[in-house]
């Protein structure tokens, strides 16, 4: 099997170890589960201004894991279009700063339009190569279609969170993991964002 979906439920269920074991961790540990939580928490706004706090409170690293963590609380729950869902908590995360770009027109909807905050940036790069709380822009060949999902984990394989990915995920938002190559032949292009 190359791509499992994993309900809340089941990944919550799992120790770190056991992650690691099934390798979409793929060392992170504590950092990708609860090492979000814990920046966060120690993360203190200097105002209450979102803009304040996203672009001078918090490092890349925080910046990341603050959509990580605020994909988090989705997971089993209806999250209907994928880059629609991925924008809410893009702004969520952000303190109501960062609103995503939209999708560059068909056939060029695997990256996203030029943004004028800059607040967005993309990357062309490896997909072994991306990080938790990047955001892959992708072109399915199934569907010919564009569809968007926020990188839970990487180690050997892919771990997304995602919305609206074919079935059996439907627009229920779920942890996919995927090994490389199986995601190199089901996507025929992609763009690599990081949020600053």
């Amino acid at each position: 099997m190359n791509a499992v979906i994993f309900e809340r439920s089941n990944v919550m269920g799992m120790t770190t170890r056991e992650m690691n074991r099934r390798g979409f961790l793929g060392g992170l540990g504590a950092l990708a589960l609860g090492g979000a939580a814990g920046l966060l928490a120690r993360s203190k706004p200097v105002e209450a201004n979102g803009n304040v706090w996203w672009e001078n409170s918090l490092n890349q690293t925080q910046r990341n894991q603050a959509i990580v963590s605020a994909a988090w609380p989705y997971i089993g729950r209806q999250g209907g279009q994928c880059k629609v869902w991925v924008q809410n908590v893009v702004y969520s995360a952000s303190r109501n700063h960062v609103w995503l770009p939209q999708n560059a027109s068909a056939p060029n909807d695997y990256y996203w339009q030029a943004d004028p905050q800059w607040h967005a940036v993309g990357m062309s790069l490896p997909i072994e190569y991306v990080k938790p709380g990047y955001i892959i822009q992708m072109r399915l060949k199934a569907t010919n279609g564009p569809h968007t999902a926020i990188v839970y984990a990487v180690g050997r394989s892919l771990a997304l969170i995602e919305s609206n990915f074919l079935p059996p995920g439907g627009e229920m938002v779920h942890v996919r993991t995927i090994d490389f190559s199986t995601f190199k032949s089901q996507v025929s292009a992609y763009s690599v964002y990081y949020i600053q």
